[in-house]
């Protein structure tokens, strides 16, 4: 029998690892990995293969620059206290307590929606739990299946490696993988996450980006596999620009390689033609706060002086879910408006904040939101806190002890929004984000038009400013203007 030239090199590979006591041993042998081959490939899957068997191209790559590079202030500035008419809330102390950035320290979560696990669909295969940020889960794998790449990086290895993981039956893992995405609410990056931890289990460093491209595609990702001189790269299309990361341009999609194992600068890279037709599916970021991650629940304490009284604001949030985020690549400055805090902590959020807003009026509670977080956070830029620019979603601002212009702006417009139900834009200056809030009545002060609509400048990085006030040194600046 003739096999095609894939064919043909994977049967020799695996063939020089086997030992046989017989030809017709090896002819037995040699028939029924035909014939595992011809179970588990499907047209769509040939027609991939093709693809892989054909001449490998090289590519050049490139990075995606954050498109606001310019500095921010190393410190903050206050604003002068003004003596309001009676219409207009009290101005809170000038003197704010001190924030203490304590250490978070471990609580018994506070129940939420009761959410019983759903037993996991009998399986074929046998099952392995491990831990996926804070929550314990089991996934089949396929017996026998030989994930290991030993060969020299070309395109002929990597294609008799993929044919012969396709000679396995996956089925079971990827029902394993739909019935834990559904149960914890797992968005696509949470899978890719999920998919490159198994990678870690069950193949060394080098085989496992040529795994977890395998698994994507199974999944219905959009993923290539790319090599240079020292290791592959597994890269994922996704239509939302990715800050910070190398890509390539590859039929009008940008090809992403966010599981790098080594950061550093990457060169060319050599890669595949084709795309496999049951993996289309470009890589979405939405849904990043609606996942059901809550292990290892902590508390933040923010202190804040109100109306000559010390007010102490505890909220609790989950470790697990803030160790996920920080998986999250850079993505739009948008996306962090959007994402907003998971359940445990929105629910925490409101019982805190909703007594500090009874009573006010539109302008006197987004004024009192826009002290508080003014004031309980304490200032420091992404390169003092981190040592590179790292916007954070609204759940991180609450984790860690410091936050700039961005990370206040995200928290402070979904406080706004959840709280008081009022509409909210980005204003966007070189080196600073802000907001502005748009209200039901006229208010005094600056504004900006968007859309058809008067929205006030409300500045959460503006220390003691209120609702209408700009940075002296930006009041000529016109910001760009977004919604979440």
């Amino acid at each position: 029998m003739r096999y095609p030239p894939a064919m043909a090199a994977i049967i020799i590979t695996l063939a020089a690892s086997t030992t046989f006591a017989s030809e017709q041993d090896y002819q037995q042998w040699k028939s029924s990995t035909q014939q595992a081959f011809n179970q588990y490939l499907s047209e769509q899957d040939q027609a991939f293969l093709s693809f892989l068997n054909k001449p490998w191209q090289t590519v050049d790559t490139d990075q995606q620059a954050p498109p606001d590079q310019a500095p921010k202030p190393d410190s903050v500035p206050v604003a002068t206290p003004v003596t309001e008419p009676s219409a207009q809330p009290p101005v809170e102390p000038v003197t704010a307590a001190t924030p203490k950035p304590a250490t978070p320290k471990p609580i018994k979560p506070k129940p939420v929606k009761s959410r019983p696990a759903k037993p996991l669909p009998p399986s074929g295969e046998p099952r392995a739990e491990f831990d996926f940020y804070g929550e314990r889960l089991a996934i089949a794998w396929p017996q026998r299946v030989n994930t290991q790449f030993h060969a020299r990086l070309n395109g002929d290895a990597i294609s008799a490696f993929w044919q012969r993981l396709a000679s396995s039956n996956w089925q079971a893992t990827l029902k394993d993988i739909r019935h834990h995405q559904q149960q914890l609410q797992l968005n696509d990056w949470a899978v890719v996450m999920l998919i490159q931890q198994l990678s870690q289990r069950h193949a060394d460093a080098r085989s496992q980006p040529l795994l977890s491209w395998f698994l994507l595609l199974q999944a219905g990702f959009d993923a290539r596999v790319a090599y240079d001189a020292q290791q592959a790269y597994v890269l994922l299309a996704s239509d939302e620009p990715i800050f910070g990361e190398t890509f390539f341009q590859l039929d009008g999609r940008a090809y992403y390689a966010l599981l790098r194992q080594q950061q550093g600068k990457i060169g060319r890279l050599t890669t595949y033609d084709g795309q496999h037709a049951d993996s289309t599916q470009a890589l979405s970021f939405a849904g990043l706060g609606q996942l059901h991650l809550d292990g290892d629940m902590r508390q933040r304490q923010l202190n804040v002086v109100l109306n000559e009284r010390n007010v102490e604001l505890t909220l609790d949030y989950s470790q697990a879910y803030v160790d996920f985020l920080d998986s999250v690549p850079q993505l739009n400055l948008q996306r962090y408006f959007s994402v907003g805090l998971p359940a445990v902590s929105e629910h925490s959020l409101r019982q805190n904040f909703q007594p500090l807003l009874q009573g006010l009026d539109q302008q006197q509670a987004v004024n009192r939101l826009l002290y508080i977080v003014q004031n309980a956070l304490s200032y420091q830029t992404d390169d003092q806190q981190f040592g590179y620019e790292n916007y954070l979603f609204p759940l991180e601002t609450l984790h860690y002890p410091y936050a700039d212009c961005e990370d206040r702006a995200a928290l402070f417009a979904h406080l706004v929004e959840s709280l008081l139900g009022l509409e909210v834009i980005i204003t966007d200056y070189p080196g600073h984000v802000a907001t502005a809030v748009a209200l039901d009545d006229e208010a005094s002060g600056d504004r900006v038009r968007f859309q058809g609509r008067d929205y006030w400048i409300a500045d959460p990085t503006y220390i003691n400013a209120r609702l209408g006030m700009t940075m002296p040194q930006l009041a000529k600046v016109k910001p760009k203007l977004s919604q979440p």
